[in-house]
């Protein structure tokens, strides 16, 4: 192996699942290529030097020292160390270097790697929603329900320059407009310390507004005995079953809503882009039109927002592909 670039793994690390590819050096981002992709269910691994391993294992790197490693964690990362919000276990970078024999690891968010991604997607793979043009020297803002809710901004510096910025915009306050968000605030406010967003625009947020309705829908009670409520729910509406429509709709307002919030506070006149696991599936609904006018409804700002395109990123593999584009950075 003297002489040669080290094989780059890229690693993105949900509450669900964490997906790995290999990446061709040199990284071309204009043609990023990404190879044995494989997904695996993250809780079914004690630590992540165990899921890591067993990914190494999978395409016949375990015994071989030239691998280094980017990885998209759920979390705060700080000196390329995590604490998972969603995931049960810490990471070191510099423990897995020693434990699995790497000649490098780098830690970031797992949104600020889909921000890096969103950097390399094609047109084919957003799907607007609403908006104008946006403003192609403006700052970006990305966020996405999922297992929770991540956000990130994209900071123009210059030409063709950016820089991306992990945020835990996710967890704070949410705030409702209406009496019946008001009574859904009161309920989880009898379930959780702190009512953040992620209670409510994440899949843990379905589930939660899924128990908040079944007060007075009884056929949503069924749904919550699902494996994967928020699944179930998710389909349900998208099958045109009333309850779980009314409670995706409401989904879509708030989702919306913090998009709006996001873009105020990172001046994202270059666009908000939505990823994360649930917006693709309900694209349908998103375009109905009660994500954007939530978007929009900011008081004086409505100009500003108006102007804003919302885009919904369909490309699964986001997070793998911002952590190559990173790693193509040095």
């Amino acid at each position: 192996m003297k002489g040669r670039s080290p094989s780059l793994v890229v690693a993105d690390i949900g509450g669900t699942n964490a997906r790995f590819a290999l990446v061709r050096r040199p990284i071309q981002t204009e043609a990023l290529a990404l190879e044995a992709v494989q997904v695996l269910p993250t809780r079914d691994f004690p630590s992540a030097q165990a899921l890591i391993s067993r990914y190494l294992e999978m395409v016949g790197l375990e015994a071989t020292p030239a691998v280094s490693l980017v990885m998209a964690v759920a979390g705060v990362v700080r000196d390329n160390r995590v604490e998972g919000t969603n995931i049960p276990w810490s990471v070191a970078g510099g423990d897995l270097v020693r434990s699995l024999n790497l000649s490098r690891c780098r830690i970031i968010n797992d949104f600020a790697a889909a921000a890096w991604g969103v950097l390399a997607l094609g047109p084919d793979r957003l799907v607007k929603v609403g908006g104008g043009d946006g403003d192609p020297e403006g700052n970006m803002a990305v966020l996405g329900p999922g297992t929770g809710l991540g956000e990130a901004l994209i900071i123009r510096t210059g030409e063709e320059a950016f820089q991306v910025v992990a945020t835990e915009g996710g967890h704070t306050d949410f705030a409702p407009a209406t009496p019946e968000q008001m009574e859904l605030l009161s309920y989880l406010q009898g379930r959780y310390h702190h009512v953040s967003w992620e209670r409510v625009v994440s899949g843990m947020g379905i589930e939660n507004m899924a128990r908040f309705f079944a007060q007075e829908e009884p056929s949503l009670g069924p749904l919550l005995q699902e494996p994967d409520p928020a699944a179930a729910v998710t389909q349900a509406a998208l099958a045109g079953e009333e309850a779980p429509l009314r409670l995706i709709r409401l989904f879509s307002w708030l989702l919306g809503a913090e998009a709006g919030n996001l873009a105020l506070k990172a001046m994202a006149t270059g666009g908000v882009y939505i990823a994360g696991g649930i917006a693709p599936r309900i694209i349908p609904i998103l375009q109905e039109g009660e994500m954007r006018r939530a978007f929009e409804a900011k008081g004086r700002m409505k100009g500003l927002l108006e102007d804003i395109p919302i885009y919904v990123v369909t490309e699964p593999l986001l997070g793998l592909m911002g952590a190559a584009v990173y790693g193509s950075r040095g």
